[in-house]
């Protein structure tokens, strides 16, 4: 059986080990309360897009490895996807 990850329980994990990792959240919205939290556990909260590819590159320099959860439905504009 397949379980989701959401990338908040990573990112809490990954934060029990602070002599091993640094943690930074890419987020549209590093105000928003669940970046916020995280923060407050020790993660740094960097605005970035999954759409916009060149908001990318200053965030994810010198990043060892990518933990990546996306949300198709959130690109699909409100009008397209009633219509299907």
């Amino acid at each position: 059986m397949m379980r989701f990850v959401p990338g908040g329980a990573v990112a809490r994990i990954l934060l029990q080990q602070p002599d091993q990792y640094i943690v930074r959240c890419l987020t549209r919205n590093p105000e928003s309360d669940k970046a916020q939290a995280l923060e407050k556990l020790g993660a740094v909260s960097v605005r970035g897009d999954l759409t916009v590819p060149s908001s990318l590159s200053v965030p994810l320099k010198g990043a060892w490895g990518v933990f990546g959860v996306t949300d198709f439905y959130d690109t699909v504009s409100t009008p397209f996807y009633i219509a299907k």
